[in-house]
């Protein structure tokens, strides 16, 4: 990474610094899906900066088109913020080859985006590192536009795909993991969406003072209003005295194995239910096993926007969440535990690391072994029966998000990660 001193000599001072922001997915408050880059943008708006999103026009969990507009590159105007979105291949999960051909084509027209339609001067590269092929769209824009890159380590790779299994050590785990390590080092400043990312990067010796923790919540939370939750969830409301949820995606990434066997555990207890939002790779997976435990007290809500997400979690009591047992997830926060906290839910978490020191930080809920679905059914009936118990965590775990989870904060930490006079 380039040391303060030398950005200095480099930087350009304006009254307005001009900020493209590379993510390859960007749900708004209607969508479903990982909230971290329009909150980022929103950020970055209020701290002075003129943003322009390029964005894949195709939406990541959904595999459908969205935004106004045809042609290889949709343009639109949301909270003062202009985004491009690039024509990309539809319904890219459905093979591996799709989806690298989904990703060639994301890298390839964003390049053309960032020089046809971006003409004006470019102060600073904002980009997320993950799929791991935006490498070298990060690193041409960049030199195109002779402007500094900050990068938002989401995921980092190639460590998660070997952790889930998806990649083994060789060759190929080595030459991402050096293209990630040459951006790393070329970017000004590392935004990282967990503690345990930081750990890892300063492993990599990255230095500890240029990377910046962002954490995965929501800081726009309060100046949102929930709508009527689903009809489905209106039905279970209506039939259970205690409600659990699960929000989030169902894919790898999360046990969700463990928690459908904890409700298997309580499928007698004519008074808990349980809902699961969300979608993924693993959903038709899921449904069968469920079925095949004749769980009855539990449903599955697909995948949602935020604002029915919100809603849902409304209605509900209490939720729920777990990790894999791999080492390498003792560094994850998913960003469904701070939605979990800032709705004023209590918390069952399954897993340990960095999402159990929140938990035990914060009061807001119980933490239990991975993989242990006798324990996790033991504490969600402990808080189901527990009024007041629910109660406290729910006011603990609320004091928590307000106090480090609001857009001054936030804000802060993403001025830190900039040079100061350009915000």
């Amino acid at each position: 990474m380039r040391t303060g001193n030398q950005r200095m000599s480099e930087s350009r001072t304006t009254s307005a610094p001009h900020t493209i922001f590379i993510t390859y997915h960007l749900p708004i408050d209607d969508e479903p899906g990982a909230f971290r880059p329009w909150v980022e943008a929103r950020l970055l708006r209020e701290a002075g900066h003129r943003v322009t999103v390029i964005t894949s026009a195709v939406h990541y969990m959904t595999g459908k088109f969205v935004g106004p507009g045809r042609g290889w590159c949709r343009e639109e105007v949301r909270d003062s913020i202009r985004i491009l979105r690039v024509w990309t291949v539809a319904d890219y999960r459905t093979s591996f080859y799709r989806r690298v051909l989904n990703y060639a084509i994301f890298v390839l027209l964003s390049v053309v985006a960032a020089l046809v339609r971006v003409r004006e001067h470019v102060d600073w590269v904002f980009a997320a590192t993950d799929p791991v092929l935006v490498t070298p769209l990060v690193l041409l824009v960049s030199t195109l536009k002779r402007a500094p890159v900050v990068l938002d380590e989401r995921d980092l790779s190639p460590d998660t795909a070997i952790a889930l299994g998806i990649m083994r050590p060789g060759l190929a785990t080595r030459l991402v993991f050096g293209m990630q390590q040459f951006l790393r080092r070329h970017a000004f400043a590392v935004l990282a969406a967990t503690p345990g990312i930081k750990r890892r990067l300063a492993a990599y010796g990255h230095s500890p003072d240029q990377i910046h923790v962002l954490l995965n919540g929501d800081p726009y939370l309060e100046a949102k209003q929930s709508a009527d939750p689903p009809a489905t969830v209106r039905e279970y409301r209506s039939r259970f005295r205690c409600l659990v949820a699960y929000a989030g995606t169902l894919g790898q990434a999360n046990d969700v194995e463990v928690i459908i066997r904890a409700a298997a555990r309580l499928k007698e207890r004519d008074d808990i239910g349980f809902l699961i939002a969300g979608t993924g790779e693993r959903l038709n997976e899921y449904r069968e096993l469920a079925s095949a435990m004749g769980i009855r007290n539990l449903a599955f809500l697909g995948a949602m926007s935020r604002d029915d997400s919100r809603a849902t979690l409304a209605a509900c009591d209490l939720c729920v969440s777990a990790l894999p047992a791999d080492p390498f997830f003792q560094g994850t926060l998913p960003s469904k535990l701070f939605d979990y906290l800032g709705s004023g839910m209590p918390v069952v978490f399954g897993g340990e690391g960095d999402s159990a020191e929140l938990l035990e930080e914060s009061g807001a809920g119980i933490v239990v072994p991975a993989l242990d679905d006798r324990r996790m059914s033991e504490a969600l009936a402990r808080l189901a029966d527990d009024d007041s118990m629910r109660k406290q965590m729910s006011q603990s775990g609320r004091d928590w998000y307000v106090r480090h989870i609001n857009v001054a904060s936030c804000g802060q930490i993403l001025r830190r990660a900039f040079l100061a006079q350009h915000l």
